[in-house]
Parts: structure tokens; sequence; C-alpha cells
């Protein structure tokens, strides 16, 4: 058969003429020709003449009564002809002509695709008789200006088209491009040709086959009823109406999945976290809003032909039981754009002129967070008259202070839904400063209910896309690791600088006992950064509003640590000792007995006549290491220090530079007490019912410091 039998057949096989697109479409894969080299000779997308192609394919199909694809429509056409030739002893000659791809018709029809993104004026719709999609895209976001995530649009594709997923969350944090990623494969799935650059690249996809596609918004939070009686009004082309349908939820949700067994409909549903509840863990519904687990649960569990994409910061709990790799429910967490994505974000915004190594820097700073990236940019634009060079350097000197509005405002929404366990391990989190494992953030923690909930406050952290999780390193049976992106991690030290601050001025301390500003048991480089974040910003904003008054201030916090000793263990004492050492106050005659003093670093800190009897000095660090310290006792003079540890271990040292001058083994065990006689010639330390007294005056008197040959050395006793 030649190509205009063909056509004059096709007119007879369907029930209106094919237009110029459909024609075009259909003349070019009877020759042979693959959607690409089609999108290459017209002005649409490979994925949009897909789409027309599968329209007619399925129309052949319904009007022939047999499975008609792109690869076998010859064999299939010529069959019918020959079937129908006693029918048709002649063929009518094709009246048309090959339509040029890009020609313009006065008898065109309406856009095929009724959406204020839809490029295809001057394209006629056979909607009814093609079955073309029907679209509502109600207010979605135009992203004609996309950029990178080609990896994971054919991700979701191969989910949605090859692996027909009936539900897909898509997560990530505020400003990481959900929204327009799920809109661009919408646009992808419907055919609507786009500007962009990012094309799927996997040709062994079967084509779309969406006869409906919704969008909508869940960011003002409708209630479940409404929305499901908005989707239903659609799907039945205006036949549902709020006056016939059902009233209960239960039935709604009983009638959508009808309509979606019936056709083949792509719904998004966008800002899912808005349904959720703030100041707990995450999943948790608003209250009236629990029925949506009704219909994230059945739009899981029960069979049905579409597919419903919801973007949200938190992974509901209905997908989180449902997922699975070779299931129909699955999630994508999206993480931030590539360098060179990022780049391209930048420079739409102006011609920037830096080195590669400058954008890399930028772009890592802020963890490839799309919407963050375009603010910066507009700032470097605005604030620093187009010099990268000067941003970053002003960025390495104030490195707390570059958090934009807009930036601010999307974590704070976030943060302020967090629980109380959430923001505590969050706070955690930004004080380590670097990747943590499970077991050293129990540690950190202060209250037992607090450590007995931190994994699933890790899970509820993670489903919010705020923290990173690090796999080992070619240890496949070694722990996870914790983190923040850099901009959170910036904007919950800052939270935590402001809570200190509000915390001194009122004297109320419950952060200040739950959270440590210096670790004494980190690395030198993290202590030193927490120092410089932390700790000195909050000293620089104090001094501000006490300049003559501050210590003053720190000496009061100190009193009312004292009246809420046995109440409120914690970090509050050795924030505290943090505070007084940056500030260079002189620590002599400071009580800190009976207090919990943990983290506290004492390396090289003059602690002249300062009481820590009956202190618990947990994880603090002192010039050489020590067991765990039970007894301390003073000289009556105030030179000398003398230490009991669990092992038995008693060493004396010199309270003016914390020289170690004798060291020896005096007991079997912990001590239970320590003192210095009046006059410093005796030293009497018991264990259980054991009281020895130790002739220690002498060999003070002769040791100026320590050295190898006193440490280990016992006095008489």
């Amino acid at each position: 058969m030649t190509l205009e039998e063909v056509m004059a057949l096709l007119d007879k096989i369907l029930p209106k003429p094919l237009n110029d697109l459909h024609s075009f479409v259909f003349r070019q894969a009877w020759e042979g020709k693959s959607y690409a080299e089609m999108a290459d000779t017209s002005a649409y997308d490979e994925t949009y003449i897909k789409s027309v192609g599968s329209s007619i394919w399925k129309s052949l199909s319904k009007a022939m009564n047999q499975n008609v694809t792109k690869s076998n429509v010859r064999s299939c056409l010529e069959a019918y002809a020959r079937r129908h030739a006693s029918l048709e002893p002649s063929l009518p000659q094709a009246a048309a002509s090959v339509v040029a791809p890009l020609a313009s018709s006065d008898t065109l029809s309406e856009p095929i695709v009724a959406s204020p993104l839809s490029r295809t004026s001057g394209v006629a719709t056979l909607e009814s008789e093609l079955e073309m999609p029907y679209c509502d895209w109600g207010e979605m976001m135009d992203v004609s200006a996309f950029f990178g995530r080609t990896q994971e649009l054919n991700i979701l594709r191969r989910w949605v088209l090859a692996d027909r997923c009936r539900l897909i969350s898509v997560l990530g944090m505020g400003g990481m491009g959900k929204s327009a990623t799920t809109v661009k494969l919408a646009e992808q799935m419907m055919g609507i040709p786009t500007l962009s650059t990012s094309t799927p690249e996997d040709e062994n996809l079967p084509p779309s086959d969406f006869q409906y596609a919704i969008w909508r918004s869940l960011r003002n939070a409708p209630p479940l009823d409404a929305l499901l009686g908005d989707l239903l009004h659609v799907l039945s082309h205006q036949q549902e109406v709020e006056a016939n349908l059902p009233r209960g939820s239960a039935d709604r949700i009983s009638r959508l999945l009808h309509y979606l067994r019936q056709s083949r409909c792509l719904i998004l549903l966008d800002n899912a976290e808005t349904i959720l509840r703030g100041g707990e863990l995450s999943g948790i519904y608003r209250e009236g809003y629990e029925d949506y687990g009704d219909l994230f649960r059945c739009l899981g569990e029960t069979r049905h032909q579409s597919c419903i994409l919801v973007t949200s910061r938190e992974k509901l709990r209905e997908i989180t039981v449902l997922e699975g790799e070779s299931l129909p429910v699955r999630s994508l967490a999206l993480t931030g754009l590539s360098n060179d994505e990022g780049q391209a974000i930048l420079q739409q915004r102006g011609a920037f002129v830096i080195s590669a190594q400058e954008w890399q820097q930028l772009v890592q700073h802020y963890a490839g967070n799309p919407l963050a990236l375009k603010m910066v940019a507009a700032a470097i634009e605005d604030l620093f008259g187009g010099s990268v060079s000067d941003f970053l350097t002003y960025l390495n000197t104030q490195p707390n202070s570059l958090i934009f509005a807009d930036i601010r405002d999307l974590l704070e929404r976030q943060f302020a839904r967090l629980s109380d366990f959430e923001q505590e391990v969050m706070y955690w989190l930004a004080i380590n400063r670097e990747f943590v494992s499970l077991s050293e953030l129990q540690e950190d923690l202060v209250s037992p209910e607090s450590q007995r909930q931190l994994l699933e406050t890790l899970r509820s952290l993670g489903r919010r896309s705020l923290i990173e999780f690090a796999a080992p390193t070619g240890l496949p049976n070694q722990a996870a690791s914790f983190s923040q992106q850099p901009v959170v991690m910036e904007f919950i030290t800052d939270k935590l600088i402001a809570q200190v601050i509000l915390e001194i001025t009122t004297l109320q301390i419950e952060g200040l006992m739950r959270h440590a500003l210096v670790k004494a048991t980190a690395k030198d480089y993290i202590r030193h950064s927490q120092i410089r974040v932390l700790v000195e910003p909050i000293l620089t904003r104090l001094r501000a509003q006490y300049p003559h008054t501050l210590q003053a201030l720190l000496d009061k916090l100190l009193d009312t640590l004292r009246s809420q000793a046995s109440a409120c263990p914690g970090y509050g004492a050795g924030n505290v000792i943090h505070l007084l050492r940056q500030l260079g106050a002189d620590l002599t005659g400071y009580d800190f007995s009976g207090l919990a003093v943990w983290q506290a670093n004492l390396q090289n800190l003059m602690l002249h006549r300062v009481n820590f009897h009956n202190a618990d000095i947990k994880k603090s660090s002192f010039s050489e290491t020590l067991g765990g310290v039970f007894r301390i006792a003073f000289s009556s003079d105030g030179c000398w220090l003398a230490l009991g540890d669990s092992n038995g271990e008693i060493s004396v040292r010199r309270v003016q530079d914390g020289a170690l001058s004798l060291s020896w083994r005096g007991h079997e065990g912990v001590m239970c007490g320590m003192a210095f006689s009046p006059n410093g010639q005796l030293l009497a330390t018991a264990s259980r019912h054991i009281v020895k007294l130790w002739q220690v005056c002498d060999q003070l008197a002769a040791s100026p410091a320590a050295t190898d040959s006193t440490e280990g050395r016992s006095p008489q006793r």
C-alpha cells in the first residue's frame, strides 16, 4: 500500500480525519522515523510527539478492535485492507498531500491542552475520537526556566510509565524544587512543548497514555471532602456536582477510585506538609485532616491504573508503610543540584565572571538548594555589584550573617513545625558542626526520654528533609552518621544563639541545660569552631546590652543554676564556665560545688580557690587525661588541688598553672572522701571503710612542677 492509500483508509476507519499534527506523526511513523527524528524536524518536544502518536494508536486499536502500536501499524493496516477488500473494491484517492510540520490551517479548532503553559496554538483537538488527554492545571507554576534534575525525571518517568506506580512521594526541604520537578514531569507526560533542555534518556519506556492530568495545591489545607469533590467534578466532565456527591469521605474516596480504575489519570498534589501537624513527630495529621490518611492508604493499597504524585517536606506515614523498591508505592528524595546545574541557575540572573573553584564554593555552601541559589544570585547582584569574589569574602568573614529573609522564612516555617525532641536534636547537630554517629548523639542528650526517642526523631527529621545521612565508607556494618546542610546549620546556629541570649537575660535556663555551647571532648578544630560561631557571637550581643555588668549577669545565672541543681542536671554550669572564660573573667573563689559541670574545658584555666566539691564533671577536660574524678580538695592556701578518680588514683596539681606535682595509687576502687589538713601538711583520703593520711607537704614543697620523676611518686603514709 502506498502512503496515500493508507491515509485514505484512515479516513474510512476513523470517525474524523486526522488533523495536521496527527497526519504528520502518522506519515513519519509509516516511513519508519523515530519520535526523536520527528521532533528534530518539527516545532514540538519529543514527549509531545510521542503522546500524539500514542493517541493515534489507541484510536486505531479501538476502531480496528485489535492492539495497534507504532511498530505494527503497517502490518495491521495492510491486513485490515485485505480483509475488507471485498467491501471496499476501490479506495478513494487521498485528497491531501503531506503537510509541512509547521503549516497552519484556517480550519483548526481549539488547542489540545487548555492551559496557560501550553504552546500548542494552531493544533486541532480530537479529544473524544483520538482520546487526547484532558488537563486541568489549576494554578500550576510556570517551569519554563528549569535546570537539571534529568536523573530524577528519568527515575520518575520509569516509575510512572514502566513500573506503573500508583502513589509516588517527592520529598525535599523547602526550596529544593519539588514542585518544579513534578510540574516538569507532568509537562513531559502530557506532551506540553518545553524550552527546557532536560529530556528523558530512556528510549525503551512506553509512551505516556494518561487520559487526565490534574494539578492541585494543598497549600491552604483544603478539607478532604472539598478536594475530593473538586477531583470528581473534573474527572466526571462536570457531571459530578457537590449537590449529588456522597457526604462521607469514605464514599467519596470510593467514588474517586472508580474513576481512577476507569481511566488512566495523573494527579499531582502539592505541599502536602500543610495538612500535617507541627510541633510533633512528622507524619501526624492536623486535627480534622485525619481522613487524608485513609485517602493515601487507599490510593496506595487499592488496584487502579492511575498515578498520584504527592510533594511534601515530610513523608506521609502511609507511604512509609506501603513503599518498596518493587512495590507500586515509592518515594524520591531530592538533594541539591550539581555544581554545573547550580551554576546555570546563578548565571540566569546575570553574567558573573568567576573561577570554577568559586562556582563550586558558592553552590556547595548552599547545598545546591535551587531557591537559595536564586536568592543568592539576586543578593550578589544587588548588594555586591555582581562580584562573587566579594560575596565569598564576606561569607567567609561573617559565617552566620548572610541568611536572607526569604530563606529564613522558609526554614522558620519548617522549624516551627518540629516537636521538642526534634528541635533538641537539630540544635545538637548544629553544635556538633559535622557528621555525628547515633551513639554520640545519644550521649549528648540530657533526658532519658530524648535518648529513647532519638531513633524515631532522626527518622522524622529525615522525612522532613532537614538532616543528611552519611553511609559508612567501605564498612557496611558500621553505623550511619547524621548532619545538616550548611544553610540549615547556619539557620539553626542563629536560632540557638538567640535562644541562649534570651535565657541568660531572663535567667530561664531550660535550653542552656540541654545543650553544650562548647564540647570539651570534641576535636580541637570543632571546639574552636563552637567558640567562634556560638560563644563569641553570644558574648558580643550581650556586651552590647550589658557593657559593664555582663559578668554580674553570668554570676546571677550561676546562682539560678545552683538553686535548681538537684532538679536540672545538665550543661548549664559548663556553659557558664565557657562564657566566663571567653569573657576573660577571673574565676578565683567561684563556687561550682554540687553542680553538674558537663563538657567544661578546664585546660590551662586558672582555678584558684574554685570549689568543685561534689561537682559532677562529666566529660570535662583537664590538661591531662584523668579517670572519672569523684573527689577533689583544695589546700587551705589555695595553691594545691587534689583529685581522686574512679580507679583509686590520687593526683595533686598546682592551681596556678595546673601542673601535675604528685600522682599515686592510693585505694582500690572509688574514693568517697578527700581533704587537706588546715596546715596543708596532710591529705586525708577515704574509700569504703578505709581512711588514709598522706604526708604531702615536703614532696609538694620540693616539686616546682610536674616531671617524670615526680609523676607516680607516692608520699609517705
